[in-house]
């Protein structure tokens, strides 16, 4: 029979590599973007650093399914940094969209100025009146 604090000691390993695969793609993306200089650096090479990142994706799906041993745990351990960079996206220094000219934006919908609420109020006094009477059967 196997020791039993061995076999808790592979399983705290194993815990602690998956951890490592689980949050390091998330850290590494907190700590590129809270340095302006790394976050300017990743926009002057977005499509190489997007490209990296989802290699990191594909290499750590390949280790996890197709590899084994330490070759599996030495690529898991490289590739997941690199994950952070799939998720990666430009924007235009939080000016809040391109081409904004001023006006309504169509998603907004009626403004207070827009609806007759005199009408707005006689229907859905209508609307309970209809409501409350009993249905025939």
């Amino acid at each position: 029979m196997r020791d039993p604090a061995g076999r808790w000691q592979c399983r705290g390993v194993r815990l602690l590599v998956i951890g490592w695969i689980v949050t390091t793609p998330y850290g590494f993306a907190a700590a590129a973007s809270a340095s302006e200089r790394v976050r300017t650096m990743m926009a002057r090479h977005y499509v190489p650093m997007v490209t990296a990142g989802w290699a990191g994706v594909a290499g750590l799906a390949f280790a996890a399914f197709a590899m084994h041993g330490m070759a599996r745990a030495a690529v898991l351990a490289l590739c997941a940094p690199l994950c952070g960079l799939s998720f990666w996206a430009r924007t235009d220094g939080g000016g809040g969209g391109g081409g904004d000219d001023g006006g309504p934006d169509p998603d907004d919908g009626p403004g207070d100025d827009d609806v007759d609420w005199d009408r707005f109020m006689s229907d859905l006094d209508r609307y309970a009146a209809r409501r409350r009477e009993p249905v025939a059967r």
